[in-house]
């Protein structure tokens, strides 16, 4: 259940980013309105933290799985 709940959370993390690119707000707001403005050190930042935190959570998910087989 662990796993498959942190694999809903990694689903859920780059859809509000997605989501939030095309007006529903978020952080995925917040990286459009960095490329708008021209910020595109603070829009690699925010590409950046999206990057870990996927990564945080599928590594997270590998261990359960591997812990729990």
């Amino acid at each position: 259940y662990l796993s498959t709940t942190l694999y809903s959370l990694e689903y859920n993390l780059k859809d509000s980013f997605i989501i939030g690119i095309v007006g529903a707000g978020g952080l995925g707001q917040e990286l459009q309105n960095a490329i708008n403005l021209f910020k595109y050190l603070d829009a690699g930042v925010i590409i950046a933290l999206l990057i870990v935190l996927v990564n945080l959570v599928d590594y997270l998910s590998y261990r359960v799985r591997l812990v729990f087989s």
